[in-house]
């Protein structure tokens, strides 16, 4: 099985898409670099009414997190 595939059964973002995964080496350790992507067409959520609206300023550089689950 994929690990997209887990990652998607496991975790339901609707409006993301799970692009790239590869391992990588970040101040001596060994980790997992999964990349995620908007979906095409979707329109995101507005954090105070969560309701769909227009999205900006999508070019962002590329930000790393820790997953907690």
């Amino acid at each position: 099985m994929l690990l997209k595939t887990l990652l998607n059964k496991i975790e339901k973002y609707s409006s993301f898409v799970y692009k790239k995964v590869h391992l990588d080496v970040i101040i001596l350790q060994e980790v997992l670099i999964i990349e995620i992507n908007s979906r095409i067409g979707s329109r995101g959520r507005c954090p105070e009414c969560n309701r769909r609206c227009p999205t900006y300023d999508t070019a962002r550089s590329t930000r790393l997190f820790s997953y907690v689950p």
